[in-house]
């Protein structure tokens, strides 16, 4: 909640007899998390939406208020009194991890979450120590594939809820559900066929615990072997931020990181770029220049590979770089600085985000947590899906939050149900989106402009085009463009 005259609203709470401010609407969790009070947490993640309270974790005593209360999903109040370490609140929390641990198998040994596992931290700064429960665990057949690359194990799983919430909430895929109920409850497909999809991989990281873990990287390492370090992936434009995994000079494992770029890839990464890495060392991989000669085609040293593609540019009288959607920002600047250098070079781009735009448009340029608060996207040509995976997730929460989606384009893009759609001829998109722009700016609707490229769209395409943005009252734009 803010005022746009006065900021954000600021409420005053006690926290463990320390006095907090925080903005009005914050979850009591993270006003705590920011003045460094710590209060365990198993289900809650704020880029899955609206907390739910599922884990019981977060238990507190909130003064006035007749029992205890979950601080995940209770917003701050002013003059709120909070205690977090109260007997009541210990116990409490003491209560629900016994719970959890009940028949939770003692595989950390072997675990690949030992040693970087939620549920073993909170267990030894929130945990009794000790359990009154003597039976036996339960067991399951284990591991069981939920898809070629996540191994479930279901004696692991707390129920947090948090894959089930990715699967329904976020990537939108809707396979994941919990089947049965109680004690029997357990995470599978709707179907019972393997979890297919772009995002698979996120469910390893959002579980708490053990239960789902990366195939490829099963009993490959512990956290006490290996070295993390930060990267950013290049496997296409977008530019997640990701953690690589090294063990004995080998990269064994790329994940996100622990705080993510909400800029950027807000902690999401598509499977591509989890499980891309075995490309590195494949059989099939170029590892030398290869020059063709005659119809010929032979490996030569890096040096005479330069040398051949220096011969080649110093004879074009025009030469031109068409940079394609799977190349990262880097090596499109790259390739305009040596353009540069070259008579008459020229760099055409599609789909590269970030780009410098045409100063005759005067158009100012957008970034991807622009989408967040945009109240029109608009996907023009491309497929975001399968050329930038994650600003399609990105594209998901801005419909979810209040935005319209309008797709135009010769294909049908893999976005929201509700997403309206102007379909246009393959290879006419023959008019600029200059003519969008002043049908827009008639109706006195600023743009802002995401991507450049040598946009169109059908005439017929682009007045319904400007006919849907219009009659949407955006205040702002983002066109998502690549063809």
């Amino acid at each position: 909640m803010s005022d746009t005259q006065t900021g954000p609203k600021l409420v005053t709470l006690t926290i463990n007899n320390q006095s907090v401010e925080a903005v009005s609407g914050t979850m009591l969790v993270d006003a705590a998390a920011a003045v460094g009070i710590e209060i365990p947490i198993f289900c809650y993640e704020p880029r899955l939406g609206a907390p739910i309270g599922a884990c019981r974790m977060c238990l507190v005593e909130i003064e006035g208020l007749r029992g205890l209360q979950t601080a995940c999903s209770t917003p701050v109040a002013p003059d709120m009194v909070v205690h977090t370490k109260s007997p009541s609140a210990v116990d409490a929390q003491d209560g629900v991890l016994e719970l959890l641990l009940a028949n939770h198998p003692l595989d950390c040994p072997v675990c690949d979450k030992g040693g970087e596992c939620p549920l073993q931290d909170r267990t030894f700064t929130f945990g009794p120590g000790e359990t009154r429960f003597s039976e036996p665990k339960r067991h399951f057949p284990k591991p069981l594939d939920l898809s070629p690359l996540v191994a479930i194990d279901r004696e692991r799983c707390i129920t947090c809820y948090r894959c089930v919430r990715f699967s329904q909430d976020v990537a939108e895929d809707r396979q994941l559900t919990f089947q049965e109920r109680g004690a029997g409850t357990e995470v599978a497909t709707f179907t019972g066929d393997p979890y297919i999809g772009r995002f698979t991989g996120n469910i390893i990281d959002l579980c708490p615990v053990g239960a789902l873990t990366s195939i490829p990287y099963r009993f490959v390492s512990r956290p006490w072997d290996i070295q993390n370090a930060p990267s950013v992936c290049g496997n296409c434009p977008v530019g997640c931020n990701t953690e690589l995994t090294q063990r004995e000079g080998q990269l064994k494992r790329v994940t996100g990181r622990d705080i993510p770029n909400t800029a950027v890839e807000e902690g999401w990464l598509c499977d591509k770029g989890r499980w891309g890495y075995a490309a590195a060392w494949s059989d099939e991989r170029i590892l030398r220049p290869i020059v063709r000669e005659g119809g010929v085609e032979r490996e030569v040293s890096l040096e005479d590979g330069v040398a051949a593609a220096a011969l080649i540019l110093s004879r074009a009288a025009a030469p031109g770089f068409l940079i394609g959607p799977a190349a990262t920002i880097e090596e499109a600047f790259l390739a305009q600085a040596l353009a540069a250098t070259l008579p008459g070079g020229r760099v055409a781009r599609l789909g590269i985000p970030g780009a410098a735009l045409d100063p005759l448009r005067g158009l100012a340029g957008a970034q991807l947590g622009d989408l967040d608060s945009a109240d029109l996207v608009v996907v023009v040509g491309g497929d975001i899906a399968n050329q930038q995976p994650v600003v399609e997730l990105r594209v998901r929460k801005a419909a979810r939050l209040r935005a319209t989606i309008v797709v135009v384009g010769p294909r049908a893009q893999q976005l929201p149900d509700r997403a309206q759609g102007v379909r246009t001829p393959p290879g006419q998109l023959v008019i600029g989106l200059g003519t969008v722009a002043r049908a827009l700016q008639d109706a006195n609707t600023p743009i802002v402009l995401w991507d450049e490229a040598d946009l169109a769209a059908e005439p017929d395409a682009a007045a319904e085009l400007a006919r849907l943005i219009a009659a949407a009252g955006a205040r702002q734009i983002e066109l998502c463009a690549d063809v």
